[in-house]
């Protein structure tokens, strides 16, 4: 199961802020010109779960293999360009990789160079006080439901700041703490933007937007042809443009929203363009980007298209001058604007999705998977990542001795003080890691693949099946399990891999036992098989959803967690489904003792057994959580997609 998982995790390192319309397209290549107008289409940055997920899925993926040899440090002989982060934490969880965290962020915006704010996928706030980035809490739901994804950012002042984003969230920030503010619609709203603290307005699907007086209330209305807003910016409280799909382009005069003539053709589909960023200097340099490329222009009488340039897609325009424009997009795509447009190399493959500049020589963009960019004059800096991979799996021999693999044959090990990547996990999908000591680690994946690290070095160990393997266990160094697809168990005596019955055809995702005589594996439709240390037999199935993990702290007491939230219990006698707060689909399973156990799996889900009940843990992401383990209650690790390693201490 966890190869189809890891597939599904990598795709969607998830821009859920980056959408397609049904004009999507890449356009042909317009040369750079001089002060021209305008154009449409564009990477819709609204959370809405109705949107293309198939085609965001699709194009969005951060391959491993892209980003293991990317830049991510500062150029040799560049030593301003430097930023530090702390790591995000929740009461729960902190984040270990990437640092600060790594969900989506959406948009970034500053009052200064000393106070700029970035906000993203999960109600994520981030904010830079000139030295660093730390985070920032989010507020409550004013009517206590869900919160939405937050997905543009705008302020007056330092003090007064608001971020919007899905089912129709605005939130305030003055100075010292966030608070929700009501705004009378659940629709996703994609752009705010105003012009004082008493005049702001933000944007959404529908034709929504909504108005901010400053009298405590958003005055909500719809604008022709309620079409979907995604960006919006003004020159003043006179003068303010909405832009969205299919070429929707909206213009307040002070009195009444008018809809400007924008229906762009973009030439690779026919249809209009989808425009999703809109940013100027003055009332008569306006600049908008389209999801297919456009790039048009206001100068006072009409949009024009100035370049649309081959293969790329745009989600965002910002800058500090009529001669410093920036706008970013799909797979690293970076344009800077002094007179003509021209590409900024970098060395990002991901989603960006926001941008904002204060200088010339100072610019942020903000991306997929906890992307933070700094311009300096002269190069891209981000911070050090060790990995945007999937990793699928975590074991350690001590607090200090720490190992992950996952995806590409990724293997990250942590010593108690830096986290570092290791070579020798090959080229394939690594789905379990497991060892008796510091010299003695097993990891198993796809195609058979087996490797043993022996406290210098990770090498191939010939498993005998090509079958996918994906998990691994064992009592000691002498006696080790790995299970996989097909009903296949092959087990380690010392000298080399043997295939053993078990009585199975479906797939086995994970194994754990008590001892050499007493061994479980669980996986595909309910699938329960146990070892009493001379044969494998079949158990009555567990429900018919697929189980993920298991494991407990004695004979008698075994914990079992699966699909659709599942948890089983194991007292010694009978299997009893327990009653948890999960709703998704649980992957990993770990525990210090009895009444401290742990389970993470989708959308960040993460529930806690204290000897009485099952109560949910914050892990403040969405993204899969795939793996766990610990040296104890107060050192926990778990692991996903993009890189993810989350610790709990």
């Amino acid at each position: 199961m966890k190869s189809s998982i890891v597939n599904v995790a990598a795709s969607a390192l998830l821009v859920a802020f980056a959408f397609v319309t049904s004009a999507c397209g890449s356009g042909s290549s317009n040369g750079p010109s001089v002060d021209a107008g305008p154009a449409d289409q564009g990477l819709i940055k609204i959370p809405d779960a109705g949107r293309d997920t198939a085609y965001m899925d699709a194009h969005t993926r951060v391959d491993a293999s892209h980003d293991a040899g990317r830049d991510v440090g500062p150029e040799a002989g560049d030593p301003d360009a430097t930023f530090t982060s702390a790591a995000v934490c929740t009461t729960d969880w902190c984040w270990a990789n990437p640092v600060p965290q790594g969900n989506d962020l959406a948009a970034v915006w500053g009052s200064s160079a000393n106070d700029v704010w970035a906000v993203g996928l999960g109600e994520t706030l981030l904010h830079w006080d000139g030295s660093k980035w730390s985070g920032s809490t989010p507020p409550p739901a004013p009517d206590g439901g869900p919160s939405g994804n937050l997905v543009a950012v705008w302020g007056s002042a330092t003090n007064d700041v608001w971020a919007v984003g899905s089912l129709g969230t605005a939130i305030h920030w003055n100075g010292s703490a966030w608070s929700a503010v009501a705004t009378g619609t659940t629709v996703s709203l994609a752009g705010v933007w105003g012009s004082s603290s008493s005049d702001v307005w933000a944007v959404g699907t529908d034709g929504v937007v909504i108005h901010w007086t400053g009298g405590g209330t958003w005055a909500l209305t719809r604008v022709s042809p309620y079409s979907d807003f995604h960006a919006i910016w003004g020159a003043s409280s006179g003068d303010v443009w909405a832009v969205g799909e299919y070429g929707t382009f909206a213009h307040w005069n002070g009195t009444t929203w008018v809809p400007s003539e924008s229906k762009y053709q973009a030439p690779d589909a026919g249809t209009p363009d989808s425009f999703v960023g809109v940013w100027g200097s003055s009332s008569t340099d306006v600049w908008a980007v389209g999801y297919a490329g456009s790039i048009v222009h206001w100068a006072g009488s009409k949009w024009v298209l100035v370049t649309q340039p081959q293969f790329a897609t745009f989600s965002s325009v910002s800058g500090s001058s009529s001669t410093d424009v920036w706008a970013v997009g799909a797979y690293g795509t970076v344009y800077h604007w002094d007179g003509t447009w021209n590409p900024a190399p970098n060395n990002s493959e991901v989603f960006l999705n926001g941008v904002w500049a204060t200088s010339p020589e100072d610019a942020w963009i903000v991306g997929a998977g906890g992307t933070i960019m700094r311009w300096t004059g002269s190069t891209w800096w981000t911070p050090p990542v060790v990995t945007t991979g999937t990793l699928t799996s975590v074991w350690g021999s001590s607090a200090s001795d720490v190992w992950a693999v996952g995806d590409v044959g990724q293997i990250v090990h942590w010593d108690g003080t830096e986290l570092t990547a290791a070579s020798g996990g090959g080229s394939g999908l690594l789905e379990s890691v497991w060892g008796s000591s510091t010299s003695d680690i097993w990891a198993v994946g796809e195609t058979g693949t087996i490797i043993h690290w022996d406290g210098s070095s990770w090498a191939a160990s010939t498993s005998g099946t090509t079958a996918e393997l994906s998990g691994v266990w064992g009592s000691d160094a002498t006696d080790v399990w790995a299970v996989g697809a097909g009903g296949m168990a092959i087990q380690w005596k010392g000298a080399g891999w043997s295939a053993t019955a078990t009585g199975s055809m479906s797939a086995l995702y994970a194994v754990w036992g008590s001892a050499s005589d007493d061994v479980w594996a669980v996986g595909q439709g309910g699938t329960v098989l146990h070892w009493n240390g001379m044969a494998w037999s079949v158990d009555p199935p567990i429900g018919n959803g697929d189980l993920e993990s298991v494991w407990g702290s004695s004979a008698g007491d075994v914990w079992v967690v699966g699909e659709a939230g599942t948890v089983v219990h194991w007292n010694g006698m009978t299997w009893t489904p327990v009653v948890t707060p999960a709703a998704s689909t649980l992957y990993s399973v770990w525990g210090s003792a009895s009444g401290d156990v742990w389970a993470v799996g989708a959308v960040g889900e993460a529930i806690h057994w204290g000897g009485a009940s099952w109560t949910v843990s914050q892990t403040a992401t969405t993204l899969q959580l795939l793996g766990l383990w610990g040296s104890s209650a107060s050192d926990v690790w778990s692991v996903g997609s993009a890189g993810t390693l989350l610790h709990h201490l």
